[in-house]
């Protein structure tokens, strides 16, 4: 027996690094004030790296996920545009 999440369709599969940052904004749209709260927690440092990551290594700022946020805020301007017309 094949579980029904474990084949994916051509439309969800991730075969880039391009298309996980899509799925991974998509994601974060979804969530309650999902970008706006990852946008708080990633703020340049007075050193250029980010205050968000960087636990283990620094990381340089914008991070990939302020990237993310930014294209899911995006997102979520579209679908309310959408809503309203």
């Amino acid at each position: 027996m094949t579980h029904a999440l474990a084949a994916e369709s051509p439309k969800t599969a991730v075969t880039s690094p391009l298309d996980a940052v899509e799925a991974a904004a998509q994601f974060l749209a979804r969530q309650p004030d999902g970008p706006e709260r990852t946008l708080a927690k990633h703020q340049p440092r007075e050193n250029g790296d980010c205050s968000g990551c960087g636990w283990h290594r620094t990381v340089r700022w914008p991070c990939v996920l302020v990237d993310i946020a930014h294209r899911a805020q995006m997102l979520t301007r579209g679908s309310r545009k959408s809503r309203t017309h």
